[in-house]
C-alpha cells in the first residue's frame, strides 16, 4: 500500500514527515551503549574482568559477561 492509498488523515501525516513511536530508537540505543560502556569501564577499573564481549559496536553493545563484580561497582547495582 503506497501513501496515495492511505486514508487522507494518515497519508497527510506521512507526507508531512510526522514520526511515530520508536522513531528516536537509534539515538536512544547509542546513548544506552555509552551508558553500558561506562558501567563496564567502571567495573574493570575496580578489578572486574571481562570474560566475553565488552565492546561497543556503534549503537549496540556486545553481550558481556563480567567476573569478579563487587558491590562497589556501578554494574552491581544498576545493571
Amino acid at each position: 500500500m503506497g501513501v496515495a492509498e492511505l486514508p487522507p488523515r494518515l497519508g497527510g501525516r506521512r507526507q508531512q514527515g510526522v514520526r511515530g513511536p520508536g522513531a528516536g530508537e537509534p539515538q536512544r540505543a547509542t546513548i544506552r551503549a555509552a551508558s553500558v560502556l561506562a558501567h563496564v569501564e567502571d567495573a574493570v577499573a575496580k578489578g572486574a574482568k571481562v570474560l566475553v564481549g565488552g565492546k561497543s559496536r556503534g549503537q549496540y553493545f556486545e553481550p558481556t559477561v563480567l567476573t569478579g563484580v563487587t558491590p562497589e561497582m556501578r554494574c552491581y547495582h544498576e545493571e
